[in-house]
């Protein structure tokens, strides 16, 4: 699906599966990602509201610099205030420069005024993500 609404959940099959974790029909964002150095693609999916906010605040960093070109990030781990669980670490796409050739440092919080804004990039593994 590329635009519009997506149907609502009652109208898709496995209704026994409504509100569970493992749901298939679960709403889901994804983001492809390409390494600048290999050229490798991978795929970024999230459900989480923390996915929710890392790829809101890129998007909106995107849109207000567009004729930059295109964001180069480094992965980050950033974090967010829950009201049933205080600070949660969350995903976090760290801008470190743009394709047309600038370089940048962070531009601050965007989005969520709960959100302090980018972690610092870090190198992980997938079996060090907390989230």
């Amino acid at each position: 699906m590329t635009e519009g609404r997506p149907p609502e959940r009652k109208n898709l099959d496995e209704p026994n599966m409504i509100g569970r974790s493992d749901d298939p029909w679960i709403f889901q964002r994804f983001m492809p990602l390409e390494d600048c150095d290999t050229g490798a693609i991978v795929t970024f999916v999230g459900k989480s509201v923390g996915a929710k906010i890392a790829l809101g605040n890129l998007l909106l960093a995107y849109s207000a610099n567009s004729d930059r070109g295109l964001p180069i990030i480094k992965l980050a781990v950033g974090s967010f205030r829950s009201r049933e669980y205080g600070r949660r670490a969350r995903p976090d796409f760290a801008i470190v420069g743009w394709t047309g050739g600038n370089r940048v440092e962070h531009e601050g919080p965007l989005g969520d005024p709960d959100d302090p804004g980018p972690g610092e990039p870090v190198d992980v593994d997938e079996a060090e993500i907390p989230f």
